[in-house]
């Protein structure tokens, strides 16, 4: 699925809630460095997608972010904010040095 088709479907899925789509844009190339798609309904937060591309990483973009989807959810008055990683990814330290804890664990076998 492209980015532009990623996007339309969000934007197909709001009906009851607001999407937040935020992209962090490469001034000369106009290349996406990284990007967050937040959503809010009602009184509960979801940060659906954080994205920096592999060559950006380690600069600050995906805290940039982050805080920027965090602000937004406190102007909506929304102070529980969840978000799903994958166990092992590399983003979980990230997200814990940001004050997110892990809540539940899903677990699968093998098929």
């Amino acid at each position: 699925m492209t980015f532009e088709e990623r996007i339309e479907n969000y934007k197909q899925n709001s009906k009851y809630g607001e999407y937040r789509i935020e992209l962090l844009v490469e001034a000369e190339t106009a290349d996406i460095l990284g990007f967050c798609i937040a959503y809010s309904k009602s009184v509960s937060g979801k940060i659906e997608v954080l994205f920096v591309d592999e060559k950006y990483r380690r600069n600050g973009f995906g805290l940039k972010l982050m805080n920027s989807a965090v602000e937004w959810f406190k102007a909506k008055k929304i102070d529980e904010i969840e978000l799903t990683v994958v166990y092992g990814n590399e983003a979980v330290s990230f997200y814990e040095k940001q004050g997110f804890y892990p809540r539940s664990i899903i677990m699968a076998t093998k098929s």
